[in-house]
């Protein structure tokens, strides 16, 4: 199809790409993973390359960025920058075009970076070796680079190695380092997707900056259409290795014209679409799970020169109670301590105080005999289900291993309760002979979810078990979710930070903030109408897949990013951050839950307590 003009930037075309086809050789013969695609980007405007995975979406921009792998190269087609044919440049040359006139920001900013060199090294590598400046320019340039992407206190970062920081500071470095030559055109391979809510609209507000001042132009990869909407000018669907349809982010929204631009687009959960649902009375339901007082530390060394470890406070005081029958969803940034509680939940992690009671019993009290009847009864889907899952063992082993484990069933009766629970998840029977690596990551989950499910347990602790997954999948796993919860009855903890997800499953929301929850209630109440100003900011950090409802939207922007559990705020947490903090009692008061319009909420300018 041909590209779209639009009203953004100016008339001049930056990046051209006419009939490209990628192949890759492998074992089994030759592989397309790009197949004839065309599309074009004006200088200073944003493109979006959206599909699955699979799609051939990274594959195209490592094509441009001639980064493909040993074993791919261009078949044909022409790669055009300011009208100079890239494919027939020799490969010096096109190397020579790498962090100069285009370079890329990839998904995973901790594996980009070199974990044995500080940051410094790593920014000035590049101009150094390559482009031959004086050291002492290139590191004032790099700290410069570094305060354009807003990281504080830049020359104290340059000092550091990538683990001493955030993800969020990581892809900030990340960034800066691609700054570092002055390029024309920027590709962002999943910029976000690591990131949590707040962090990810800081970064997309970034990159919007950038491109204003400096007259960027930017390739977008990526499967969140709620991301594209806040940040691109023009759309480019790819669906195996061929573009399904393009056009301006208005047509590609309201306006779509292919049934897979249509499936993408319905599949993704929109912030707002359940606020409004019925809420059952599951308060009625006997409990099932009650948290009292939790707390779970962690030292972090000690030693002669040393008075005394430094504790990582990770759950700093949790009460919480679940009913039976009831999906209760933990929300919060990343190391708010959320996954940390679901394992102490489980008793795979001992609480430095308090209890969980299952069932009215102590879970960290429990004999022997206790643990392995909890075991049974209550189950956990981890986040990475490829992780998760043995490499060394077929399905049929990996589903039917806890009733082995439990000693349940015959061999033949537990492969014949694997098969049915395979099909129940939407696999096939003779899946139980293949090997994990075989699926695709929606089904490698289906797995997971198959192998919790086989012992009949009450109660399922899911850690992110959608946020590794597309759109389209990510949907289907969902739905499974929801219809298993009512056939079989099922109590669920849902820990998620995609709050559109948790809108669409739970019944209640418990908000985290370093290690406490500061709001907690019914779904509607707390995603319709928040009132904890870190439950707002949460909110207002979503990305909406509609153009103009996201251009309209009031954007709460937090102050930097979580403080340290080592090392908390006194008071309430969240002050430092907190756009209605009292300088006279929030840095002294620790605020407790508190029932206020209809919801539990941590905060005493709200409730005027």
């Amino acid at each position: 199809m041909p590209w779209i003009p639009n009203s953004v930037g100016g008339s001049e075309m930056l990046l051209s790409v006419q009939n490209l086809k990628v192949v890759l050789s492998t074992d089994e013969g030759p592989v397309t993973p790009v197949d004839d695609i065309s599309f074009s980007i004006r200088r200073g405007t944003t493109l979006a390359l959206v599909g699955e995975s699979g799609s051939g979406k990274s594959m195209t921009a490592y094509a441009i960025a001639d980064l493909l792998p040993p074993i791919g190269r261009i078949e044909s087609g022409s790669v055009r920058l300011d009208n100079e044919d890239l494919t027939e440049l020799p490969a010096s040359e096109r190397r020579a075009l790498r962090g100069t006139k285009i370079a890329m920001i990839f998904q995973k900013p901790l594996t980009a970076l070199h974990p044995a060199k500080t940051i410094a090294d790593q920014m000035i590598e590049m101009v150094v070796v390559r482009m031959r400046w004086n050291r002492d320019h290139a590191l004032a340039t790099a700290e410069e680079k570094l305060r354009l992407v807003g990281l504080p206190e830049p020359a104290k970062r340059m000092k550091q190695y990538p683990h001493e920081l955030s993800g969020g500071q990581r892809q900030r470095v990340m960034i800066a380092m691609m700054l570092m030559g002055d390029p024309e055109l920027l590709i962002c391979d999943e910029p976000t997707t690591a990131l949590d809510v707040t962090i990810q609209a800081q970064i997309i507000e970034l990159l919007k900056e950038l491109q204003e001042r400096l007259n960027l132009t930017i390739l977008l990869i990526t499967h969140d259409m709620g991301v594209v909407a806040d940040m691109a000018h023009h759309v480019c669907v790819m669906k195996d290795g061929e573009l399904v349809e393009d056009g301006t982010v208005d047509q590609i929204f309201n306006r779509p014209h292919h049934p897979y631009t249509r499936k993408l687009l319905a599949a993704v959960s929109v912030l707002g679409s359940f606020s409004e649902a019925e809420e059952d009375p599951v308060e009625l339901a006997p409990v099932l799970l009650e948290i009292k007082g939790l707390r779970v530390e962690f030292p972090l060394g000690g030693g002669l020169l040393r008075r005394a470890p430094e504790v990582v406070r990770a759950v700093a005081g949790v009460d919480l109670i679940i009913r039976q029958g009831e999906t209760v969803a933990l929300v919060g940034e990343s190391g708010c301590g959320k996954s940390t509680l679901g394992r102490a939940i489980m008793g795979l992690i001992d609480p430095a105080d308090g209890e969980v009671l299952f069932d009215s019993r102590a879970v960290h009290n429990m004999d022997r005999v206790g643990l392995q009847t909890f075991r049974r009864r209550a189950q956990m889907i981890f986040q990475d289900p490829e992780s998760s899952l043995n490499p060394r063992m077929r399905v049929g082993d990996l589903v039917t291993e806890p009733l082995v484990i439990h000693g349940i069933d015959t061999p033949a009766r537990r492969l014949e309760s694997a098969v049915e629970l395979l099909e129940r998840v939407g696999l096939e029977a003779d899946h139980i002979r293949r090997y994990p690596h075989e699926f695709s990551g929606g089904q490698q989950q289906r797995i997971c979810v198959a192998r919790a499910l086989i012992l009949q347990p009450d109660f399922i602790v899911c850690d992110e078990p959608t946020s590794a997954l597309d759109v389209s999948v990510q949907a289907e796993v969902l739905g499974l979710m929801r219809d298993l919860r009512e056939e079989f009855g099922l109590t669920l903890l849902f820990i998620s930070h995609d709050l559109a997800v948790v809108e669409e499953l739970a019944d209640r929301v418990a908000v985290m903030y370093l290690g406490r929850i500061v709001e907690l209630g019914r779904t509607a109440k707390v995603i319709g109408s928040p009132q904890h100003p870190y439950t707002q900011a949460l909110l207002s950090a979503v990305p909406i897949p509609d153009p103009a409802r996201q251009a309209q939207r009031e954007r709460i922007h937090l102050l930097g990013e979580p403080p340290s559990t080592t090392n908390p705020p006194t008071g309430c947490a969240f002050h430092p951050r907190c756009r209605m903090a009292e300088p006279g009692t929030c840095p002294r008061q620790e605020q407790a839950l508190k029932l206020h319009y209809g919801r539990e909420i941590a905060c005493g300018v709200v409730t005027g307590s």
